[in-house]
Formats: structure tokens, C-alpha cells, sequence
């Protein structure tokens, strides 16, 4: 049963229209983790395993950074277009839709030149941090990389469509892309770094061309299928939606940016508390944490950027009623899946750390980092969810401020600060202190706006659930 954004959510409703793009986002995530235990598992030698491994890494948070502007363009150009639709503006939504995407095509490419030229410097200063020879390490750091950094802009023009096919109310399309990139990534994965030997480069590569697919696509889908809500037009560039999408996801991108920054500042603080090699195996077991937490988060992801066009369209057409409804089910359901993760969380950690290490004591050291990480869980989704319901309403700004001081204040504060107190493990626990502030402001701020947007959060919607 197709479930449109304009009809009253029950919660069986919510689960249909939410579980394709939750299983792209866990099956995006999950080829990641593939990517991962090819390269500590497939090299002919445990030395080239570690350093891919680490490498990969190292030079993850900018390539991440990259990356967000298409949840940017995404998230943002989705909640217009979206309240467009709720409008009946179905003409001008497509000419956002058109404008957002060709302006994020070419801001995409502009940055995926300048971040080629950055990956060298940025892998030398970072490890210039710890004690002892990281030279296999910084070599594939820069091979991963380069190769990565010049084809982002297709990274970019995937990111958008996740939310964009939610929008055209075909959420199971945007899976099927995912699909086939995952596949293709993780095929070539086994190729290049298995029989090919190709440690880093081999990843690269293979992710490149998962990029490809998940990119080129959509975007043909869009172009030459005239039959859905939103597709390509012939239009005059204009500057006001690319600029209305931009401000309504900045939080989105913040909350990208923001895994680069804790990226680098988990590296630099690992490479520092723990001294020699032992350093190295820090950025290990912080990029196997990377890889899992994805999967997790990519729960609270996939549902937030679903829910976020329905509040947007209920905003439009000035639904008060359905936009309390939505809420209020968002945030029990949230509730919820917070529980259950945080239990998986804790109960996995050992089983996930035996599918990563290369020795047994990355194996311990990931138990430990993973069961404290776990515990951020419980407060990661309201924080998530917070974010992309303001930026639903089009109130950018709230959304931003939300991002920016859970994502990038507090956890650039309680990571410089925790481990002074209690040593290493203090930066494993810094997840759950800036979760849980973030998550606090969330929800004071979404009851603080309950007037201004006609919403409440209390009492019965009067309608069948």
C-alpha cells in the first residue's frame, strides 16, 4: 500500500513509509561495515591490514565533511519542497527541485578539487601527534583519500536523494539504488583488496564506483520519469530556493561536519592517551566503533529524514492536528527504538569487536570502547529527530542550534576534558554526555515552539491511531 505524505499517520502508516528508507540508510551503513572487514581481513599481510585499516580512518572526517553538503541540499531542498507541495505549488516545487540539485552538482564538484589537494597535509599533521612510525599508515591515508576526495561530488548528489524519493513518495526506489551500490561496492571491495592486493586504493576504488551508481541513478530517474510528484524541468536559475534548501539544512550538514571535527578530535586525543602503536590501535578501534554506530544511528536517521517532508507538507497546508499526531507517535516510537539499541549496543560489543581485530588486545580495548559509546544511544535519537523536526517546520536556525551545540560544542568540550579526569575512557564516554545535552535542548526547545507552530505535544489527537 503506497502511503502519501498528505494522509493522517497511524502507526502502521509511519512504518510503512519509513521502513524502505531506514533499510537504505542501515544497508548504506552496512556496506560500510563490509568495507571495513574486507580491509582488516583480505590483505596478504596483517602490516597492511592495520595500516589500510587505519589509514582509511585517518582521512575519514573529511571526506565526511564533504559529504554532508548533501545532506545540505537533501534535507534542506526536501522540507521546501515539501511545504511547497502542501501549498498546491506543485510547478514551483519542481523548479526548486531542479535549481537544488544542478547547484549542489556543481558545488560538489568545486569541492571535490579542494579537498584532493587537502587529504596529504591533513594525514601528516594528524599523525604528528602520537610517538612512533606511522609512515604505512599516512601512505594509505592518502591513497584512500585522493581517490575518494575527486569523486565526492557523486557522494554529494547520492546523499540528496534519500530524502527526495520520500518527497516523490517512492521511498522504496531510493532503497533499490542503495542496494545496488552497496552490492557493487562490496563486490569490487573483494576483488581489489582480496586477489588484487590493493589495500586502501582497492577501497577507494570500489566505493567510488558504489558512488557511481547510487548517484547516476536517481538522477536519470528524475530526468526522463515525467510521472511522479517532482522531477526535472527547463527553468531560469534562481538563487532563493537554493538558498531558502541551504539555510533549512544547515543542521544536517552540521551534524556531517561535526562527525569530521569529533573524527579528528577522537583521533588526536587516541593518538595522544595512548602512547607508541598503541595509538594507531586507538584509531582502529574508534573507526570499528565509527562503522557499527552508523548502522545504529542510521535507524534514528532514516526515520527523522522520512518524518521531516511530512511535517513539512502538514506545515503547508496548515494541518495543525496531523502535525501534533506525527510528533507525538515520533517521539514514543523514538522512545522506543532507544531502549532496544541500547541493549543490542552492550550485548554485541564483544562479538562485533571479534569480527574487526587483528589481536587481542584491540579485541578488549573495542568491548570497552563499544559498551561505553552504547549508553549514548538512549539520548541520540530525540537529539537527531529534534533537529530534523525544526528543520521540517523550514525553521532552519532552531535546527542549526541544535546541531551545532550537541554535535560540535559539547563534544568538542567533554572530549578534551573527560579524559583528563578519568584517562582514555573518558573519550569513550564522551558520546553520551553530548547526547544526552543535546537531546535535553531538543526537546525543551520543541515544546518551547509548541505555540508559534500550533502543535502540542499532551492530550489526544481525536483521530484513530
Amino acid at each position: 500500500m503506497k502511503v502519501s505524505i498528505s494522509e493522517h499517520f497511524t502507526y502502521k502508516k509511519i512504518f510503512k513509509i519509513t521502513i524502505a528508507p531506514i533499510l537504505m540508510m542501515i544497508f548504506i551503513s552496512l556496506y560500510s561495515v563490509i568495507d571495513g572487514i574486507c580491509i582488516t581481513n583480505l590483505p596478504a599481510s596483517k602490516q597492511l591490514a592495520d595500516d589500510a585499516f587505519a589509514g582509511v580512518n585517518l582521512i575519514y572526517p573529511i571526506t565526511t565533511v564533504i559529504g554532508g553538503f548533501g545532506m545540505l541540499f537533501g534535507a534542506g531542498g526536501s522540507a521546501l519542497i515539501g511545504k511547497l507541495l502542501g501549498q498546491k505549488k506543485n510547478d514551483e516545487a519542481r523548479q526548486a527541485f531542479t535549481n537544488v540539485i544542478i547547484t549542489a552538482f556543481v558545488v560538489g564538484a568545486i569541492l571535490s578539487i579542494i579537498g584532493y589537494f587537502i587529504v596529504e597535509p591533513f594525514a601528516y599533521a594528524m599523525a604528528d601527534v602520537g610517538s612512533g612510525d606511522f609512515s604505512g599508515m599516512i601512505q594509505e591515508a592518502i591513497n584512500y583519500g585522493r581517490i575518494l576526495m575527486i569523486c565526492q561530488f557523486l557522494f554529494i548528489v547520492q546523499n540528496m536523494f534519500h530524502t527526495l524519493f520520500v518527497v516523490d513518495e517512492k521511498p522504496h526506489l531510493g532503497f533499490i539504488f542503495s542496494v545496488a551500490a552497496g552490492v557493487t561496492n562490496i563486490v569490487f571491495d573483494v576483488i581489489f583488496i582480496g586477489p588484487c592486493n590493493m589495500g586502501a586504493t582497492g577501497a577507494a576504488i570500489a566505493t567510488v564506483m558504489g558512488y557511481a551508481v547510487g548517484a547516476i541513478g536517481p538522477v536519470l530517474y528524475f530526468i526522463f520519469n515525467k510521472t511522479g510528484t517532482i522531477y526535472f524541468v527547463k527553468t531560469k536559475f534562481d538563487i532563493m530556493p537554493v538558498l531558502k534548501s541551504t539555510s533549512n539544512g544547515l543542521s544536517e550538514f552540521i551534524n556531517f561536519a561535526a562527525m569530521a571535527v569529533s573524527g579528528i578530535s577522537f583521533n588526536y586525543q587516541l593518538l595522544k592517551y595512548y602512547p607508541g602503536k598503541m595509538g594507531q590501535m586507538g584509531v582502529e578501534v574508534y573507526g570499528v566503533i565509527m562503522y557499527v554506530i552508523l548502522i545504529f544511528v542510521a535507524i534514528f536517521l532514516g526515520y527523522s529524514h522520512t518524518m521531516s517532508p511530512v511535517v513539512s507538507y502538514n506545515l503547508g497546508a496548515n494541518n495543525k492536528k496531523e502535525l501534533s499526531n506525527v510528533l507525538k507517535k515520533s517521539l514514543i516510537i523514538i522512545g522506543c527504538i532507544s531502549v532496544i539499541m541500547l541493549v543490542l549496543g552492550e550485548s554485541l560489543s564483544t562479538p562485533i569487536a571479534l569480527i574487526f581485530s587483528t589481536s587481542e588486545e584491540m579485541t578488549e580495548l573495542t568491548t570497552t570502547a563499544m559498551r561505553l559509546w552504547s549508553i549514548s544511544f538512549l539520548f541520540s535519537g530525540f537529539a537527531l529527530y529534534g533537529a530534523t523536526f525544526f528543520v521540517g517546520l523550514n525553521n532552519g536556525l532552531i535546527a542549526l542550534i541544535i546541531a551545532i551545540v550537541r554535535s560540535i560544542v559539547l563534544s568538542i568540550l567533554f572530549v578534551f576534558t573527560l579524559p583528563i579526569a578519568m584517562g582514555p575512557n573518558g573519550i569513550w564516554l564522551t558520546p553520551m554526555c553530548h547526547e544526552a545535552g543535546g537531546a535535553i535542548l531538543a526537546l525543551i526547545l520543541i515544546f518551547a515552539y509548541r505555540k508559534k507552530y500550533g502543535y502540542h505535544i499532551f492530550g489526544k489527537t481525536n483521530q484513530n491511531i
